[in-house]
């Protein structure tokens, strides 16, 4: 569901030690380069088969739009490379199909309308795949998240479920799904003759965790394992609640629907990686794994 990283953010405030110590990267951006990283072009991993099916204008690069404030998914060393998740995915996909990806820190919002304006090929930026997206892009799935709560030590509020909170302020970064989900329990609240939930929707995840950590927030709305993420790195000032009720919705790399050969080899090259074990790999050193695909399912969503 997803986001835009950071520049000047908080991984600063949330990266793990040992995560930034490795340079590596999903609702333009402080503009549309913030900062960029470059796969190796080459390896001797080079999967021939998935190789083959890159469309002749991609064998020289593929360029990825990528929101770097999503830790451990997409976010920045204090250095200002791209690391996380998806940037070592990218890496390990690229050594699959022998041509080099490059990434750009772009805003979440910002992503889908710069693929349009193709400024970009592809977007890996823990971007759900829904049936609303599936109208502009085609998605290559590659990880289950779940949907959680951020909130102060302790869960003050109680916050398990939507309607917890009707009458409440919340934050949540712009463009995500998790927008959209609370608009609708906002008008639920409502329609129940309750008060509305006011929403802060702001540029960053950064952005919305500051509101909680001042107080002015009782929750910001994130993936689960980002969210999980920012409360093990917050020194005890944070929990991650989980919304049951919200289910698993898939992550997806998005390519312009025109484009499908480098979709087909985008498929190819992380279904390499799942055979050869780098993905494994990748997701263990984040911590992640519970949301793991075994197969790169073209627009799987749901809903």
């Amino acid at each position: 569901m997803r986001r835009t990283r950071l520049t000047t953010r908080l991984v600063t405030g949330y990266a793990a030690v040992g995560l930034v110590a490795v340079a590596v990267t999903a609702c333009g951006s402080s503009s549309s380069s913030g900062g960029s990283g470059t796969s190796p072009s080459a390896s001797t991993s080079v999967d021939a088969a998935a190789a083959a099916l890159v469309p002749a204008q991609f064998k020289s690069g593929i360029t990825v739009a990528s929101d770097e404030t999503y830790a451990p998914i997409d976010f920045e060393t204090t250095s200002g490379s791209i690391t996380g998740f998806d940037y070592d995915l990218g890496q390990a996909m690229s050594k699959e199909l022998g041509v080099p990806f490059t990434f750009s820190n772009v805003t979440f919002d910002s992503i889908i309308p710069a693929l349009q304006a193709k400024k970009y090929d592809v977007v890996m930026s823990a971007m759900t795949d829904n049936k609303d997206r599936e109208g502009t892009l085609d998605f290559v799935d590659y990880y289950q998240a779940g949907t959680s709560f951020v909130v102060k030590k302790g869960n003050p509020e109680n916050l398990t479920a939507l309607t917890g909170l009707c009458g409440k302020h919340v934050a949540l970064e712009k463009g995500t799904t998790e927008e959209s989900v609370v608009q609708g329990a906002s008008t639920a609240c409502t329609k129940a003759g309750q008060a509305a939930v006011t929403i802060d929707s702001l540029p960053t995840d950064t952005a919305a965790l500051l509101e909680v950590k001042s107080g002015k927030a009782v929750a910001d709305i994130n993936d689960s394992p980002v969210a999980s993420y920012i409360a093990q790195q917050s020194g005890g000032t944070l929990d991650a609640v989980e919304v049951a009720s919200l289910g698993n919705a898939p992550y997806g790399i998005g390519v312009l629907k025109a484009n499908n050969g480098l979709t087909q080899a985008i498929q190819a090259a992380f279904e390499a990686t799942v055979k050869d074990g780098t993905y494994a790999q990748i997701l263990a050193k984040y911590g992640i794994a519970s949301g793991s695909l075994t197969t790169g399912t073209i627009d799987g969503a749901t809903s």
